[in-house]
């Protein structure tokens, strides 16, 4: 495989996906629980939005040899993982490591001729 390098941004896709879903089940909220209720599962919602925005995220992807890749974190920390499987969804691909979490990359994250690597790379897998 030639050298291939990553780059991923933040996704506007996945936001307007969280708010889609966080505004339904607000909705969902306000129609069968009382109104303490539904603010308190509001509340518990974004706590837990914030928790998960603030935690290390992948910003780098890099093939390195053998089918090993390494893993480049905002914070500055490096993971080097293998490929387990990569499953195409159209307008995302999930990635999954043997003895990493999976990885969600949204089509906005990446350059278009990188975006269409990654799904070349997830027909091979």
């Amino acid at each position: 495989m030639a050298k291939t390098c990553l780059q991923l941004k933040r996704s506007l896709i996945g936001y307007v996906v969280q708010l889609c879903l966080a505004g339904a089940v607000i909705s969902i909220c306000a129609i069968t629980l009382s109104g303490w209720l539904t603010l308190l599962a509001t509340l518990v919602m974004i706590l837990s939005y914030l928790h998960f925005f603030y935690q290390d995220r992948v910003v780098q992807l890099e093939y390195l040899a053998d089918g090993q890749w390494t893993l480049m974190t905002q914070k500055q920390n490096i993971k080097t993982a293998t490929i387990q499987k990569i499953i195409d969804h159209g307008m995302y691909v999930v990635i999954f490591f043997v003895k990493q979490p999976p990885l969600v990359i949204w089509s906005d994250q990446l350059a278009a001729a990188d975006w269409k690597r990654v799904k070349v790379l997830a027909k091979l897998y």
